[in-house]
């Protein structure tokens, strides 16, 4: 009971945190507490099962809040704000169906197949990813949110490929190819932002470090792989 307790209320603070990124990006900005919140529910050892109807409910009323949000401050394009809608979908949904807890309830009500109708969200999601790809300009802040995805465990079509860590890094480091005439700073400053002495590094961190030390999006990134560790 103690150890439900304590699940409770770490989601609670989840939920209630205002954790809003570095505010250079209003799609990470926006999507950052949920993106939290689901990498958290992937781990969780125990959980009340019924609250999950519940939770799903907040994660839809949030996602289109988020994407109301943005269609009011007029930045992008309504299409791609529905297809960041959708890749967010996606992402939660893989967390979820990550864990025990979640995969007999979600499986039958995923967030895609309530707010989009469909269950190929897989091979969507780097369907658009890769359509973003071609203009990193006018959609770097959309690649910056699918590179948080992906560092932060989705998998989708390349979960059961042999290969999986591999092209992931390979999608992982077109982003980086295609963004880095887009950043306007020095490398070595966001280097030193992004790492500290004594910081711990997972795989994914490493990848970082090594291949990809202009993507500004390592900052809020490692802030939750901090929080959540």
């Amino acid at each position: 009971m103690k150890e439900i307790n304590e699940e409770k209320k770490a989601l609670s603070l989840l939920l209630d945190s205002d954790f809003d990124g570095l505010k250079n990006n209003k799609i990470i900005d926006y999507s950052l507490e949920l993106l939290l919140l689901s990498y958290r529910l992937s781990k969780i050892s125990s959980m009340d099962t019924s609250n999950i109807n519940q939770l799903r409910e907040t994660l839809i009323n949030k996602i289109l809040d988020i994407t109301a949000k943005l269609s009011m401050c007029k930045e992008y394009d309504e299409k791609e704000i529905i297809k960041f809608k959708y890749c967010l979908c996606v992402f939660i949904d893989e967390s979820l169906m990550k864990n025990e807890l979640f995969i007999n309830f979600w499986a039958h009500n995923t967030l895609t197949v309530r707010l989009f109708d469909e269950t190929l969200g897989g091979n969507n999601f780097y369907d658009i990813a890769s359509s973003w790809i071609n203009n990193p300009f006018k959609f770097k802040d959309f690649l910056e949110f699918i590179y948080a995805c992906l560092i932060l465990g989705y998998k989708g079509k390349y979960n059961e490929t042999k290969d999986r860590d591999e092209k992931i890094i390979h999608f992982c480091n077109n982003i980086a190819t295609s963004l880095k005439p887009v950043y306007k700073i020095e490398e070595e400053l966001a280097f030193n932002k992004a790492y500290k002495t004594g910081l711990k590094e997972n795989i994914w961190q490493k990848f970082i470090r090594l291949y990809f030390k202009k993507l500004i999006i390592v900052v809020p990134v490692l802030i939750i792989l901090g929080v959540l560790s």
